[in-house]
């Protein structure tokens, strides 16, 4: 036979249709994983926060954004010292600090976003609160 007489194979048409369903779902699938990226999304966080405890009494320090919400516990403190805690979730513009002692709450230090980050992110429980302790028994 001759290349005259035989008939070439059509070349394949390629559908829309067979292109078109893989696509969307390749997208769809795409937009799906960066949508659920977003939700799961860890929170903002501040890399440290150091804490003076000038007083001669182990103490607990937790902190909340000033909302009735619980308090996320930042540190046991030991006495006369520092303590860093890494990777601390942010509170927002308002931070408190509530210092306590087997259980007492011996009082609140409130700071804004700006004095925390001007004070380098350190906050000092003043040795005056010896009394406190005293005073709670």
């Amino acid at each position: 036979m001759s290349p005259v007489l035989t008939r070439h194979a059509p070349e394949p048409v390629l559908r829309l249709r067979s292109v078109a369903v893989p696509l969307a779902a390749i997208v769809f699938f795409v937009v799906l994983f960066f949508g659920v990226l977003r939700l799961v999304e860890s929170p903002a966080m501040v890399g440290r926060v150091s804490v003076d405890n000038r007083t001669s009494y182990d103490l607990e320090v937790g902190v909340t954004d000033g909302s009735n919400r619980d308090r996320l516990l930042l540190a046991a403190l030991d006495a006369d010292a520092t303590t860093r805690v890494e990777d601390v979730l942010d509170q927002g513009s308002t931070w408190l600090f509530r210092v306590s002692r087997a259980g007492t709450t011996l009082g609140t230090l409130e700071r804004s976003r700006d004095e925390l980050q001007r004070a380098g992110w350190r906050v000092v429980i003043p040795a005056s609160w010896d009394d406190r302790v005293l005073e709670t028994g």
